[in-house]
């Protein structure tokens, strides 16, 4: 059995001034493929870098481990940021699988459109309507809109 570190790997990063400054400081000190080669991925940056690289990986039909190094502005999904022992740590890391579920969404035109749904919202209310726009700068993150009901963000409701 090949051990995790021995097995290919791919280093990302996200735009981040700290993960790109973590990218270069990884890349001295160890070896890395390039992202269609690798069977495990080494991310650099925050939760929602993290959950864009699943998402990315669920489009490519390719799936891998993929561990995570805080280098963002959240980092609760992510492991701590250390230089040091990265192979030893990807070695103890615990793999866990996550099953994404589908979101079936009808677009203002009628054209039914189908995503991966990781880590996303969750809203049913009964007698509230959402509309969802993706229009926004960063397509992980579209813009939630309460079209009908009460004020579902107000805590007395």
């Amino acid at each position: 059995m090949i051990a995790n570190a021995d097995k290919d790997t791919a280093l990302l990063a996200s735009s981040a001034e700290a993960a790109q400054a973590a990218e270069v400081m990884l890349r001295e000190a160890y070896n890395f493929v390039p992202l269609e080669e690798a069977e495990q991925i080494v991310a650099l940056g925050g939760d929602g870098f993290l959950l864009q690289t699943l998402h990315e990986m669920l489009e490519r039909g390719k799936l891998c481990p993929v561990f995570g190094m805080n280098r963002g502005t959240v980092g609760f999904l992510m492991n701590d940021w250390r230089i040091e022992g990265l192979r030893e740590r990807v070695n103890r890391a615990k793999a866990f699988s996550v099953a994404p579920l589908r979101m079936d969404a009808t677009t203002v035109s009628g054209q039914v459109v189908t995503y991966p749904a990781i880590n996303e919202v969750k809203a049913q209310m009964t007698g509230v309507g959402f509309r969802i726009d993706r229009r926004g700068e960063d397509p992980w993150l579209p813009a939630i809109m309460q079209t009908a009901g009460a004020d579902w963000s107000d805590p007395a409701n």
